[in-house]
């Protein structure tokens, strides 16, 4: 159906944003190219609201701006979706567990150019109800692994 292809083959997301969170911009070397040469021919906005205190008459005056050049950046941005927890309806937590681990691993390689660099810019946590604290490492090639991000409360 429509929402297994939007996840399996054509999600890529550009930016994302939760309440407490910094927005992350992209640098200024790198951008995600779009139109129809890269596969990227329009753009879905999701957008969640909240109300809480289900105050009535609540307005939002949110809004976002979309900054764009006709000029490509030396480097293109994409996104490793290394969990995706809050489109995972196969993650079943076992009852009254007081705390439960998910790990995933996911290797990198450039194929065609191996001595290639990555440039690392931004990490986001995303489990909606599901994540309690969420922590990121990498382990290079030479055995050396570092903590690279993490989440220790969640909202």
């Amino acid at each position: 159906g429509r929402e297994e292809q939007n996840f399996y083959g054509c999600f890529s997301s550009l930016a994302g944003w939760a309440p407490g969170k910094t927005i992350a911009a992209a640098p200024p070397f790198a951008a995600l190219p779009f139109g129809p040469g890269f596969g990227v021919v329009a753009f879905s906005v999701q957008t969640h609201f909240t109300n809480d205190d289900h105050a009535e008459g609540t307005v939002s005056y949110d809004g976002f701006r979309l900054h764009y050049t006709p000029n490509l950046r030396e480097h293109h941005i994409s996104s490793i979706p290394i969990m995706m927890l809050s489109v995972n309806s196969k993650i079943q937590i076992p009852a009254g567990k007081s705390r439960w681990f998910i790990t995933r691993t996911c290797k990198l390689q450039a194929l065609y150019k191996p001595d290639a660099a990555a440039k690392l810019f931004s990490i986001d946590y995303h489990a909606h109800l599901l994540g309690r604290e969420m922590y990121n490492e990498i382990h290079f090639a030479n055995g050396e692994k570092t903590i690279i991000g993490s989440e220790p409360v969640w909202h």
